[in-house]
């Protein structure tokens, strides 16, 4: 095939790509500024608006443990915080985990808080975490 058969095949196909509206914006990442020469106007959409959510006290005579878990560089990590049913922090933590995963490092993160709840001589609580995965685990084995 020639060269300019070659370069309007592409045109074309990105083309119908654009006119089909199955190459969207986000393909076009890091490559925006070719764009237009394909007859190709990009608008960034805007951004959804924040969603509004809520810390739900728990019940009174007893402790909520909110945690969390991440990596990142490939160092995990995690923490969390214990309130009381008015609200009040009890105590929050903070450990590394080195080398794990991020469902390692939310769960690791569940077990702290629990141990240091237990230590401080408190028994009823609530846990509550991000990772619906981490909650799964522990509920359904």
């Amino acid at each position: 095939m020639e060269p300019r058969r070659i370069i309007w095949r592409v045109y074309h196909t990105i083309s119908l790509l654009h006119t089909g509206r199955l190459f969207r914006h986000i393909h076009w990442r890091g490559d925006m500024d070719i764009a237009p020469l394909f007859g190709v106007i990009i608008t960034t959409p805007s951004p959804p608006p924040p969603t509004l959510v809520f810390w739900r006290t728990p019940p009174v005579g007893s402790y909520k443990i909110n945690t969390d878990g991440c990596v990142k560089d490939g160092v995990a990590s995690g923490g969390g915080i214990i309130r009381d049913s008015s609200g009040q922090c009890i105590r929050a933590f903070f450990s590394f985990y080195g080398d794990c995963t991020i469902l390692e490092a939310e769960l690791r993160a569940i077990l702290d808080g629990i141990i240091l709840a237990q230590r401080l001589g408190l028994s009823v609580l609530w846990v509550e975490s991000d990772s619906t995965l981490a909650i799964h685990c522990i509920t359904k084995g």
